[in-house]
């Protein structure tokens, strides 16, 4: 009796192994419907504006976490709002916005994405990022002549910005707005010099604002219209390791509650070292004002009027 009940045991177990095996197989394999190919089968996508192709079109085709080589020079204005998208422009491709009202290349609510190796122009902002739910790549590209800001950082976004070169934009190199963002610098621990050039812009170099978080290390911030970085509504930012020479008025301005560290007060890394400068600013390496701490070490950060100034309640934790 009990050697028949083993036996069906036994048998119902050898049973249950084929049908898992079986099942196991079948959607390894792909057989079973509704189960997708691996990921690891799909080709890298390509598009060639000059033969009157646009990425926009190849983002209709696109799956999240795919990547697009773009060449040519694409007159058109990008919506991306599949996650994980690299856009590769190869170093040669560029994207001319023609329309002035609209940004060049918008991001919008995704979960991650690249933008590298391209040419970006025209439009109102170069890139513009709104909603971003992961980080937000933005690494080697030349981003100039748009009709408004460089880059643009809104609602809630989160970027890392290095080897870009950001010019001769009428408003502002970069612009963060209740964002978060490393400018310059990798992301190793310790991290490692990959520094832009943000120059020639019409107001501010960069601007952080209504309550955003930013490091800032080991760019060159140079002959902006205003200031070379601006700091203002309860915003706090890390400033290390920087060039910041020739812009208008101050080389620093902090401003309405918020704070900036001049690299710490010891250490020789690219976080921790003070910023420099070659040719004076118009007014203050740092000017402070209204509620602003700044605390770090000042280096050689200078200008026309002086090293620094502190008005209105600012408070002063700098060393030489």
């Amino acid at each position: 009796m009990i050697s028949g009940i083993r036996g069906r045991a036994d048998l119902f177990a050898r049973a249950a192994w084929l049908c898992a095996a079986l099942l196991f197989f079948l959607m390894s394999s792909s057989v079973v419907t509704g189960v997708p190919q691996s990921r690891t089968s799909r080709f890298p996508r390509f598009v060639d504006c000059d033969a009157g192709n646009t990425i926009g079109g190849a983002l209709t085709s696109l799956e999240p976490g795919d990547t697009l080589y773009v060449r040519g020079t694409c007159v058109e204005h990008v919506d991306v709002m599949l996650d994980g998208i690299v856009l590769d422009g190869q170093g040669t491709a560029t994207i001319s916005g023609p329309d002035s009202s609209r940004d060049t290349l918008r991001l919008v609510g995704v979960r991650g994405a690249t933008v590298k190796g391209f040419r970006i122009t025209g439009g109102r902002d170069g890139i513009h990022t709104r909603w971003v739910m992961g980080l937000i790549f933005v690494n080697n590209n030349i981003i100039e002549r748009t009709g408004r800001n460089g880059i643009q950082l809104t609602r809630n976004s989160y970027a890392h910005i290095s080897g870009n070169v950001i010019r001769n934009n009428p408003r502002n190199g970069i612009e963060v707005q209740d964002s978060r963002t490393r400018i310059g610098g990798t992301l190793d621990e310790p991290p490692q010099p990959d520094p832009n050039v943000i120059e020639d812009n019409g107001s501010h170099g960069i601007v952080v604002t209504r309550g955003s978080v930013a490091r800032v290390n080991g760019n060159v911030i140079r002959r902006s219209g205003q200031n070379g970085i601006y700091v203002e509504k309860v915003s706090q930012t890390d400033i290390g390791s920087n060039v910041i020479e020739d812009n208008a008025q101050s080389g620093i301005q902090a401003t309405h509650n918020s704070g900036v560290n001049l690299g710490a007060d010891t250490g020789t890394g690219l976080e921790q070292s003070p910023n420099s400068t070659g040719r004076p600013n118009g007014q203050w390496g740092i000017d402070c004002s209204v509620g602003t701490y700044a605390a770090g070490r000042l280096g050689s950060l200078t200008g026309a009027r002086g090293q620094k100034s502190f008005t209105a309640g600012a408070n002063d934790s700098l060393r030489p």
